[in-house]
C-alpha cells in the first residue's frame, strides 16, 4: 500500500516538473499544486481518501519555489530596512515574518493539492491498489 502512495506521489512531482516548465508562473503558482494533486490523485486510483492524502505531498512541493521567493523578498526587505538596530534582533525581527508566510504557503499549497486529489480521484475509473 505504501509502494503504491509514493509511486503515485513520485509521478505526480515529475509531470509537475515538467509542466511547470512551460507554464507561466502567475498561472503555475496557483494551478501547480491542483495538478500535481490531480495527477496523483488519478494514478492512486478511485478511492477518494487516498487520492486526497497522496496529492497532499505534491500539492506542498509544488507551492515551495513561489513561497520560498517571496518569503526571501520579505525577508531581505524587512532586514534592509532595519539597518540602524543590532543584527541579532533585525534577523530575528525578520525571520519571523518570513518563517509564517513559509508555514502559510505550504499549509496552501498542500490545501489546493488535497482537492486536486480529490478531484483525480473522481475523475478516474481506475481501481485503488491494494
Amino acid at each position: 500500500m505504501f509502494f503504491g502512495t509514493l509511486v503515485g506521489t513520485g509521478i505526480s512531482i515529475l509531470s509537475l516538473v515538467l509542466v511547470s516548465y512551460f507554464e507561466p508562473l502567475a498561472v503555475g503558482v496557483l494551478a501547480g499544486p491542483i495538478f500535481g494533486g490531480f495527477v496523483a490523485g488519478y494514478f492512486r486510483g478511485n478511492d477518494i481518501r487516498q487520492g486526497t492524502l497522496v496529492g497532499i505531498v505534491p500539492g506542498a512541493i509544488a507551492s515551495l519555489p513561489a513561497t520560498v521567493l517571496v518569503a526571501f523578498l520579505l525577508f531581505i526587505s524587512l532586514l534592509w530596512g532595519m539597518g540602524s538596530r543590532d543584527f541579532t534582533t533585525s534577523l530575528v525581527i525578520a525571520l519571523l515574518p518570513a518563517g509564517i508566510v513559509l508555514l502559510i504557503g505550504a499549509v496552501i499549497g498542500a490545501v489546493l493539492g488535497l482537492a486536486g486529489g480529490a478531484i483525480g480521484a473522481r475523475a478516474t475509473d481506475r481501481p485503488a491498489p491494494t
